[in-house]
């Protein structure tokens, strides 16, 4: 067996010898073995190969005991104390090639993340993955790693640990590298005096992806609070809750601290020294302000009278309900009433003219207080107008004239109807239609003369309280949808269907107008039999991806089929592809998904149903099992419905492409002096997979019984080498072999390197199909003939 050794140069020693068989795994050895060629060495794992081979994977110290991993093959590792430090930015291995800066920052990430303490088998990881960027081992060992490709075994197979954490590693660098972006989502604008925000925060990788566990430092100025700290999450974000606090102008920011995009270096003058990335943290930091104005609080006043039909001379008073007034203040309420009135005022009939009396009291919170009662001896109608006076935090609050809620007829005894009214569903869910019965009674035995109009107003959708809406505030309701309805006698009488357009408390509210016979009635908003809970709809979704086994390198789709939606609905469907994970036992069944990285994320826009398919997705560089989940969002129509991970039907299983040789040898059976080559056929490779061919010519074996058949080959001597690069599926033929000059047993053997998108493959010498037997040429015949042949 010939051995060749080399001196330990940066990373690792090469010792090499012929390779007959497949190759076996590397050992951890002693460093003792490693430190001749560099005492200087620090963390890392020394390995030695079945063939021999000597490699020494880890990091160094300078004379100042400064840790350092060397970025450059076969140089010195023996770094001066005077080497100086410069930055990444630009880097070239020592060939001049550039290496890109996404590798440059993830690199960095690496260094940040675990150089600092790290432990054997971490610097050993890091230490692979550098050379594996660096490309500048010249075929010693794989390169041009990119972010988001697999790190590569070596020829002879590393332990699996190191090989894991290496992956490992770079496969979280690759997603979380620097430089980080900070977004803060959310507006802050139009705020009022003691209102709520709810604002996102998100970091992100230039990798597009969301950086989870970043501490956030928060400042607010005196305007607005907030929490101190945020913590980063997957998903749609981290939310965190600011409060107005004053009327100006507000600010609230962001700062974090992450990995640099590009590390430091010894940068030794001497070209034949190594250069050195040393192991220290490199971060930049990211600010982002949010502005906004707080105004005043927009406090409200909504009034009732106490009684909607008085005889003259009969006390009664206002009913007012004030809402969002500013904590530990107080204000003066004035309450005027204008009338009288012949019919119904307006909202332009309160004149200084029809004022009829003012009574004032004092608000100190949000609540309902009663005024001051008044009396008064002329019929007619008479309304209520209340003016809450400004605060600091709050401007003057008032309401129109002539609202028939807080209207009194003041007049002699009249007809008295009543009404009731009972809705069509009390458990409803939004898209549905309802509608009212209003109940007249009152008017049986009754000369009703005039047709007498009721107005009926549906309100909402107001947020339930508790999951009911028994104790729903409906002084701030929306409007929904209004009419009106003329009735003369008892009886029962239905509204219009209205659609309800979103989740929530809807209820109906009815005013029984007065006549010159009939009184006013009112039948206020809120009561159960004419109130309903609507349910947001909740469609179905169910996806199917593209297809469940895929090579690395490939682009996945999801066709997500959506039903349930309700006409006119539309809602953002979020898609998350996450992966990769381990497969177990070749499958990608049961596997915990919660702690699964994000490889891509969109969203499209629902707007019915049916089938929706998503842009393809990021290439998948690395092997293992990949899955869609889908978020349906939540808006006030449709509850959010979320479509879990790893379902069979969206689930792939993604692997590397498996390729294999077969071989042809040019002549089974040749002379000294002539010349093999060998056919070659590779299948197994995919769209886009590029390898390197090694081929070895050994030889001469001896023959066994004048066979090749049972030739030893153990022992045989490297003839002939070569490679080729094979880049799809297919025939190759090897160059001609130097010439044979010895006789005996010659064979083939292949070798295919694995890649980031490929597995290694070894076609082992001595297949018939690829060995041929060499011999001497014989001594030609003379022929003779019959006595006297060839005479002339």
């Amino acid at each position: 067996m010939a051995v060749v050794l080399a001196l330990i140069t940066g990373m690792f020693a090469v010792v090499t010898t012929a390779l007959t068989a497949a190759p076996a795994q590397a050992a951890v050895v002693a460093d003792s073995l490693c430190k001749p060629s560099d005492p200087n060495l620090r963390n890392g794992q020394c390995y030695k190969f079945p063939d021999g081979r000597i490699t020494w994977l880890g990091n160094f110290t300078n004379p100042n005991g400064r840790v350092f991993f060397c970025i450059d093959k076969n140089k010195d590792s023996r770094l001066p104390a005077t080497a100086p430090k410069i930055t990444t930015a630009g880097l070239k291995n020592q060939f001049g090639k550039v290496i890109g800066k996404a590798e440059v920052a993830a690199l960095n990430y690496v260094i940040n993340k675990w150089a600092a303490g790290s432990t054997d088998l971490e610097s050993a990881a890091i230490a692979l993955i550098i050379r594996q960027v660096m490309s500048d081992t010249q075929g010693q060992m794989p390169g041009n790693l990119k972010v988001g490709q697999e790190v590569s075994n070596l020829a002879g197979g590393l332990p699996a640990n190191v090989l894991s954490k290496a992956r490992a590693m770079w496969s979280e660098a690759s997603d979380f590298r620097g430089p980080w972006t900070l977004e803060l989502k959310g507006s802050t604008s139009d705020m009022k005096v003691g209102q709520t925000r709810t604002l996102k925060a998100n970091v992100w990788s230039p990798s597009g992806r969301r950086v989870p566990g970043v501490k956030i430092d928060m400042t607010y100025n005196s305007r607005v609070t907030g929490p101190s700290k945020v913590t980063s999450i997957t998903g749609t974000g981290t939310e965190f809750t600011v409060k107005a606090v004053s009327a100006g102008a507000l600010s609230v920011k962001g700062e974090i601290e992450g990995p640099s995009g590009n590390g430091t270096l010894f940068d030794p003058k001497d070209n034949s020294i190594q250069r050195g990335w040393i192991a220290e943290k490199t971060n930049d930091k990211a600010k982002l302000e949010l502005s906004g104005d707080i105004g005043l609080v927009n406090t409200r006043v909504v009034t009732a009278t106490s009684d909607k039909l008085v005889e003259p001379g009969v006390p009664f008073h206002d009913v007012v309900r004030v809402t969002d007034f500013p904590a530990g203040r107080t204000a003066v309420a004035t309450a005027r009433l204008y009338g009288p009135y012949p019919a119904q005022p307006t909202a332009t009939d309160c004149l200084p003219a029809q004022l009829a009396g003012t009574v004032t009291f004092s608000v100190n919170a949000s609540g309902t207080y009663n005024t001051p009662t008044v009396s008064v001896t002329d019929e007619g109608y008479y309304t209520w107008v209340v003016t809450l006076a400004a605060t600091a935090e709050s401007p003057q609050a008032s309401h129109a004239c002539g609202i028939v809620q807080e209207t009194t007829l003041v007049s002699h005894p009249l007809i008295e109807a009543e009404v009731a009214t009972e809705i069509s569903e009390q458990a409803s869910r939004a898209g549905d239609t309802v509608s009212d019965t209003i109940i007249v009674t009152g008017l049986a035995g009754e000369t009703v003369t005039v047709p007498i109009t009721i107005e009926w107003t549906l309100y909402g959708p107001v947020a339930p309280v508790d999951g009911a809406c028994d104790t729903v505030d409906w002084a701030d309701a929306a409007v929904l949808e209004s009419g009106q309805i003329t009735v003369t006698e008892d009886g029962s009488y239905p509204t219009p269907g209205v659609r309800l357009p979103a989740a929530g408390c809807f209820s109906y509210g009815e005013e029984l107008l007065a006549t010159a016979e009939v009184a006013p009635f009112s039948h206020p908003v809120g009561h159960v039999t004419q109130t309903t809970l609507a349910d947001r709809n909740k469609p179905s979704v169910e996806t199917q991806v593209s297809s469940q086994n895929v090579a690395v390198g490939a682009e996945l789709v999801d066709t997500i089929k959506v039903s349930g939606m309700l006409a006119g609905e539309s809602a953002e469907m979020v898609w998350t592809l996450y992966g990769p994970l381990e497969p177990v036992n070749g499958k990608c069944d049961a596997l915990d998904w919660s702690t699964a990285r994000v490889h891509d994320q969109d969203t499209i826009t629902v707007t019915g149903d049916g089938s929706y398919v998503t842009r393809s997705s990021a290439p998948v560089a690395v092997r293992g099992c990949y899955t869609y989940a889908e978020v349906l969002q939540e808006t006030d129509a449709i509850e959010e419905v979320v479509h879990e991970p790893g379902k069979p039907s969206q689930t792939t299983l993604v692997d590397k492409s498996r390729p294999s040789v077969r071989t042809l040898v040019s002549s089974q059976i040749t002379r000294t002096g002539t010349r093999l080559h060998d056919t070659v056929w590779v299948s197994g490779l995919n769209s886009g997979d590029r390898v390197r061919v090694e081929w070895t010519l050994y030889g001469p074996a001896k023959p066994v019984n004048g066979k090749c058949t049972n030739a030893r080959w153990s022992k045989a001597k490297v003839f002939d080498k070569g490679s080729f690069t094979a880049t799809k599926n297919g025939r190759y033929k090897t160059r001609s072999s130097k010439v044979l000059k010895k006789k005996g047993c010659y064979t083939y053997a292949e070798r295919i390197q694995e890649t980031a998108s490929t597995y290694s493959h070894w076609h082992k010498p001595g297949k018939a199909s690829q060995t041929s037997l060499v011999r001497k040429p014989g001594r030609p015949g003379i022929p003779t003939g019959p006595k006297g042949w060839g005479k002339p």
